[in-house]
This record gives C-alpha cells, sequence and structure tokens, in this order.
C-alpha cells in the first residue's frame, strides 16, 4: 500500500491507572493508503508515537527514557479488534496493527510506538469533528433512512 494523504496532531494523553493519573505526549498521524495491486482498495493507517514532555525534549537520552509507557494501548485499537474480532458488519475492519518501543536513538526511549490499518468503508461521510454539515443538507427523508428505524 502507499500513502497519499495525512493529517498530522500533537496531543497530550492520559493514561488512566486506578489511583493517579500519569501525563504523556503523544505525535498521531493518518495516512489514506491504495493497494497498489488493488487500487478500489482503500485504507487508512494511523501511527501513535510517544514524544517528549515539554522542556525535555534535549536532555540526555536516559532522562527522557523515564517517561516511556512501553505499554500504551489506544482505546481505539481494543475498540478495532473487539468490533474486528465480533465480525460487526456495521463498522470498518480492522487490517492489523503493531505495538514496538523507541530504540535508544528514539525521542523516548522506549517508549511507544503503535500503528493500526482500518479498512475504509463506502460511502459518504456525514459528520467531523468539524460539524456535520453534509448530515444536515440531505433532505428530511433521507436523514430519517441515515438514522434507521
Amino acid at each position: 500500500m502507499v500513502g497519499f494523504s495525512s493529517v498530522t496532531q500533537l496531543i497530550f494523553g492520559d493514561n488512566l491507572k486506578s489511583d493517579n493519573v500519569e501525563h504523556f505526549y503523544l505525535y498521531v498521524t493518518v495516512y489514506r493508503c491504495q493497494n497498489w495491486n488493488h487500487k478500489a482498495q482503500t485504507a487508512y493507517i494511523r501511527i501513535w508515537k510517544q514524544i517528549p514532555h515539554l522542556e525535555t525534549e534535549i536532555d540526555d537520552p536516559d532522562i527522557r527514557a523515564r517517561q516511556a509507557k512501553p505499554k500504551w494501548i489506544p482505546q481505539e485499537l481494543i475498540a478495532y479488534k473487539e468490533l474486528t474480532d465480533k465480525n460487526s458488519g456495521v463498522t470498518p475492519r480492522l487490517l492489523g496493527w503493531s505495538r514496538e518501543q523507541q530504540d535508544g536513538s528514539g525521542l523516548v526511549p522506549g517508549g511507544f510506538l503503535v500503528s493500526l490499518a482500518w479498512e475504509e468503508v463506502p460511502g459518504t461521510q456525514l459528520g467531523d469533528q468539524l460539524g456535520s454539515e453534509a448530515f444536515w443538507k440531505l433532505g428530511q427523508d433521507e436523514r430519517k433512512r441515515v438514522r434507521g428505524p
């Protein structure tokens, strides 16, 4: 597959624990990809990479390594795995995923590097984080059909 478009964002994450909240920073990017052998087959790949806390970017690697959360897994991956395992017919299928640790030269040595790929589903996206304008442009009968019974 080859990526041909991407969206990137910087996120402040919370890793919830039973008695406290651990904070960490991560970088997220999303690629829309196309299978070279089957041009109609498209997918998305999201990559999460742990990055150093603010103002520690140039600290020694052993100091940055103390920030590492090597076992962190995004909730999105957990949800895709469960829905795919249950053969959900109404959500995108998980195509694959990986979890690795950054090596000693990484931004956060031992920090997480997680990726997941899921299929692109046919249809028109009716809303996203920027709004639901496409949905409201539909006629009333079409909106009822989208909502279902």
